[in-house]
Parts: structure tokens; sequence; C-alpha cells
């Protein structure tokens, strides 16, 4: 991931130096910096595009946090997941239907030479721009506040911070359950509970689809999904996962009892989905079978 990032930032970085000429802006392009700008003019005028450019991205996420809050918005989609490329999408329509274009602003506020008007490299440099600007939206307010932060200009606390403060800890696992198969039109019960430190997987008349009583405690999952089906899932709420997305925070290192029940037809019936423990700050996806017996 970080080195698909970096190849992408050093393609941009290479038709940026292609295409922006190295002589002075065009005689009357009113992005253009003034020839005799000093280095404080250009400091307040970079400064003045990010702060402009931040007040802009505040209020789209003020206007579509309706959506994201939406009730019925929340039950079908992964808000978390979905929001980046609604921001996206938002951002491009806006500069493309305005001449908003905080990106060229910057550029040109920096004393960056641009192409004179009417050429192709004028045009492709607008689409250039407009699509970054578009990005840029799209990485909301704690993107342009860590900017500032970087640039030296004192910012608010941001989300990624106390995404931070949320990670979990040593002592933490996530783990997250999704039932598969047919189970009838009830409601299907999830029950964890946490075992005494002396349990060593004493029978509980339960078969367990996955039984990791007296075994290392469970680190990870490998996930044979396909991509698509990867896609799908991290951008819709699955109304067959506990929790439908996102996960639920457990204890590491302490034995834990996970079972599944419903009613098939007129009878209870009850699964075990798992025992055993879980690691340190371990990343666990379980998957379980309601329409057939652990074997």
């Amino acid at each position: 991931m970080r080195t698909g990032r970096y190849a992408l930032i050093a393609l941009i970085g290479v038709i940026a130096a292609l295409l922006l000429p190295t002589g002075a802006g065009a005689e009357g392009d009113a992005l253009a910096p003034q020839s005799g700008s000093s280095g404080q003019d250009v400091w307040n005028a970079s400064s003045g595009a990010l702060l402009q450019l931040l007040a802009v991205v505040i209020v789209i996420e003020s206007a579509l946090a309706a959506l994201f809050n939406w009730r019925v918005f929340r039950m079908a989609f992964n808000a978390r997941a979905l929001k980046t490329p609604v921001m996206f999408a938002t951002g491009l329509l806006l500069v493309l239907a305005t001449p908003y274009d905080p990106m060229r602003a910057i550029l040109a506020a920096g004393g960056v030479p641009l192409a004179p008007a009417g050429t192709w490299t004028a045009s492709f440099q607008e689409t250039l721009t407009r699509l970054l600007s578009a990005m840029i939206i799209a990485g909301g307010s704690q993107g342009i506040f860590q900017l500032l932060r970087k640039l030296g200009i004192r910012a608010p606390e941001t989300a990624s911070d106390e995404a931070a403060a949320r990670a979990l800890k040593s002592d933490q696992a996530w783990i997250s359950i999704r039932a598969t198969g047919t189970a009838g039109p009830e409601p299907i019960q999830i029950g964890i509970e946490e075992l005494t430190e002396t349990y060593t997987g004493e029978s509980d008349g339960l078969g367990y689809f996955y039984d990791h009583a007296g075994k290392p405690p469970l680190a990870g999952t490998i996930d044979s999904r396909s991509v698509w089906q990867r896609a799908k899932a991290a951008f819709t709420a699955d109304t067959r996962r506990f929790p439908s997305y996102g996960g639920r925070t457990v204890a590491a290192g302490k034995p834990y009892r996970i079972t599944a029940t419903w009613i098939d037809g007129d009878k209870p019936r009850s699964v075990g989905i798992f025992r055993g423990k879980f690691a340190s700050r371990a990343l666990i996806d379980l998957s379980v079978d309601v329409s057939s017996d652990p074997g």
C-alpha cells in the first residue's frame, strides 16, 4: 500500500515537471504571481488559500453530515467507507461547476508558472489541478489540518488524533462474526462470554466451528473471498454480520466462548462459533454456516 502511494506521488510529480513551463506565467493570467512579490507575500497568499479551502471543506462536511448520520443510510451502507468517495464526488462537482480550483490557486500563490491560456498544456494542467483539488477535498478537514500543522500553523485536534486514542491497546483484540446459510426468519442471537482463567476446554455439550481451547491465542484470519466480495462488504452494512460493520472489542489473552442461537422451525438451536483466546491486537473475522453442524 505504501509503495503504491509513493509510486502515484512520483508519477504525478513527473507529469507536473513535464507540463509546467519553466518561464514566467502568461501575461494577463489572473492566477500568475506578480514578479515583485516577496516571500512573505507568497506565504500569505498560500496560507490564505489553504484557510479558504479549509472553510470550504468544513462547510461540505457539515452539509454531508445529514446524509452520513441518516439512520437509513447507516443501516444500508458503511458510512466510514463511503465518506471518501462521496466527498470526492462532491468536490469534483464543485470544481467542475464553478471557477474554484484551490490546487491551481495554491500553485500560483507559490510562484509556480502556469502555461499560457488556450494551449493543450494549459487544458491538461486545468484538468490535473481540478482532479487534485477534488482529491484534497475528499481528504476532509483532518487532511488539511495535518497539512497546516506540518506548515507550522496551529491547528486543533483532528479526527486522526481521536482515532489513535481509540486504537487497540496491547490487552485488546477486535472480532466480528458473519453468519452464512439459512437459519429461518428469526434473528440469530450472538453470545459472547468471557470464561475463567482456569478454563482448559471442558465439554459444554456444544460443537465449535473454531475450537482453539488449549491452543495458542488466535492472531488473525485469512479472507478467502474475492476482491469484489470484499469491496462490497467494505461499503455496505452487512445485516448478517455482528457488528454490521466495524468490530467488537474483547480482552486479549483471556478465554472466550462465542455462540449462536436461533429458532429452527419451532425448536431453539445453538451452535458454538469459537472458544479459546485471542492474541494481543488481533483482528479476527469469524464466519459460521448456521445451516450446518460444526464438524
